[in-house]
């Protein structure tokens, strides 16, 4: 399966921690030679798959009716296709705004051990949030700063140095 992927495409993101609902685009690519080399046609393809790109985790389908769909521009794909959206798919190509892969079936699995593995440590965060630490002897809370454990005296007070083991800390 042939996939469209976006170089560079962080620099179109907010942020990579959670789902993305927009992207940046900044005004220096009005000066982006590259850019300027395309037609207003294929700008506005070239914005498209970069929407794409962050809405399939940079892995958007080589599939022409699937992109015309999905980025509102039938026009150009009315056309025949051999001098419509392919052509300018290739031609973006060429100019290294985008890159066409071949993706394996290796490479699925990897990407799905990838995204379960990001799955995994969105679970654990999560449950991190909901229990918190507590010295163990004493019920005070805990904190980590600077690298270590600190005891937070429930009268109020400066904070202690946690000199105890890991054992010591239960979460609640």
């Amino acid at each position: 399966m042939k996939i469209i992927t976006i170089p560079n495409l962080y620099k179109y993101q907010h942020y990579s921690d959670r789902h993305i609902l927009w992207v940046k685009l900044y005004i220096d690519i009005l000066q982006d030679y590259k850019f300027c080399q395309l037609t207003n046609d294929e700008r506005w393809i070239f914005i498209g798959l970069i929407l794409l790109a962050v809405k399939n985790d940079n892995e958007t389908p080589l599939d022409l009716d699937f992109i015309a769909k999905n980025i509102c521009f039938f026009d150009v794909f009315k056309q025949n296709k051999s001098t419509g959206l392919s052509r300018i798919v290739l031609k973006l190509n060429d100019l290294k705004l985008i890159s066409i892969k071949v993706k394996s079936k290796c490479y699925q699995g990897a990407i799905l051990d990838k995204k379960r593995e990001e799955e995994i440590r969105e679970e654990k965060k999560a449950s991190s949030f909901k229990k918190r630490p507590f010295y163990k002897h004493t019920g005070e809370e805990m904190r980590w700063k600077n690298g270590k454990w600190w005891v937070v005296p429930s009268g109020g007070g400066s904070w202690l140095e946690f000199a105890g083991a890991e054992k010591d800390i239960e979460y609640k």
